[in-house]
């Protein structure tokens, strides 16, 4: 009689011991969901900020180039009448306008119906400046009057529409982030609650395991 109250003994620390390991389990796998879950929100966070981010460089990339751009055009008809000084800015007034081009195709965040509005101002603006150019006699002040006065108001409007897009693409990396910082400490509250939760119900299971196995 003993030695099977010794074997109903140790059959029940073995049932104890693996629902310990069980819930040892549960406790581990209800903290792996919460770190995972963590984990997936903030890399989409992380991916959306990026974006904006680097959207919000590009547009200051172009406004930059466009600035340049602009500046050249002032050089060719101030300085065209030289030849040397001619190709450099001609070239140098080129290759701005192509870093123009460049920063606005790699905006991925923000409007994409306004980013092709803005290329398509572009392409149209660099198109009266080659206008410009090719009719203009820039040797003479009335030449480099007229030419200037063929593209007058142009670069305004565009640097305003680039200022623009910089600044809504700056309001929506501000919001992002606001919004990031809110959804991390609403994570971290239900991370915790959940964990919280396991513990409880995993330490109530094992008291009334207990309980129930001393009473046999």
């Amino acid at each position: 009689m003993r030695v099977t109250d010794e074997a109903l003994a140790r059959r029940r620390r073995l049932i104890l011991g693996g629902l310990i390991g069980l819930l040892i389990l549960f406790q581990s796998a209800a903290g792996l969901f919460a770190l995972w879950h963590t984990h997936a929100a903030e890399a989409e966070s992380r991916g959306r900020l990026s974006a904006i981010a680097g959207s919000l460089d590009q547009a200051g990339g172009a406004r930059a180039a466009f600035a340049l751009q602009v500046q050249e055009w002032k050089n060719i008809l101030l300085r065209d009448i030289d030849p040397e000084l001619s190709a450099r800015h001609r070239a140098a007034f080129e290759a701005a306008g192509q870093a123009v081009r460049a920063a606005l195709r790699q905006i991925s965040a923000g409007p994409a119906q306004g980013v092709r509005h803005l290329m398509a101002a572009h392409e149209a603006l660099l198109e009266r400046y080659e206008e410009a150019l090719r009719w203009a006699d820039l040797s003479s002040l009335a030449g480099q009057s007229a030419a200037d006065s063929a593209v007058r108001g142009g670069d305004r409007e565009l640097q305003a529409e680039l200022d623009r897009l910089s600044e809504g693409l700056a309001r929506s990396h501000g919001r992002e982030v606001a919004e990031a910082e809110a959804a991390a400490v609403a994570r971290y509250a239900q991370a915790r609650m959940l964990l919280v939760s396991a513990a409880v119900a995993t330490a109530v299971t094992l008291l009334l395991l207990l309980l129930a196995l001393r009473r046999r």
